[in-house]
């Protein structure tokens, strides 16, 4: 438990500094929490950097803003889970800083994350559909047509909108402006 939590301490700073907005920081007073953690949980170097992350960077290599905006909002969702997970265990100490941690994800999650709450809570929803209920099946059947062709518009407009970048990028090469 104390290795887990340990290693979810060390990946909340790091997933901080990744889902950085130009023009942010870490706090000051919360980068000295996140240590005084570390410190209590006493997880060993070896163990703490060995190479598995909690939470992977691959989803953030090569996507779109606003795949990694929704991604860092499942990360900060989950974090606020395992911060809240945390709290149950630990003296009065421990709880303060756990508690001003997860203030602070509460509030980025609140004031830059809202649409990206939404859509998780809404993917969430998705999973509790009720498989082997007859009506939710028959219901479902009579949305399939109009979900699959918009699904299906969906991929090709985007397909055509990379199509006129590609237009409007030739464009340019090809007529530089004075």
């Amino acid at each position: 438990m104390m290795v887990s939590t340990a290693r979810a301490v060390v990946c909340l700073s790091l997933c901080l500094c990744v889902s950085q907005v130009s023009g942010s920081h870490i706090p000051a007073r919360m980068n000295k929490t996140i240590q005084d953690l570390l410190q209590r949980y006493e997880i060993p170097s070896k163990e703490r950097y060995n190479g598995t992350p909690v939470f992977t960077r691959e989803p953030l290599d090569g996507t779109t803003e606003q795949t990694k905006r929704t991604f860092m909002g499942g990360v900060l969702e989950t974090y606020e889970k395992l911060l809240g997970q945390m709290l149950k265990a630990g003296d009065d100490a421990v709880k303060t800083d756990l508690r001003f941690l997860l203030k602070l994800i509460q509030d980025l999650k609140k004031h830059k994350y809202k649409e990206q709450s939404k859509l998780l809570k809404g993917l969430h929803d998705l999973g509790n559909v009720q498989m082997d209920d007859r009506i939710i099946q028959g219901k479902a059947l009579g949305e399939l047509p109009w979900l699959y062709e918009e699904a299906s518009s969906l991929t090709s407009s985007i397909r055509l909108e990379r199509r006129r970048r590609r237009r409007q990028a030739r464009k340019l090469r090809t007529h530089p402006s004075a």
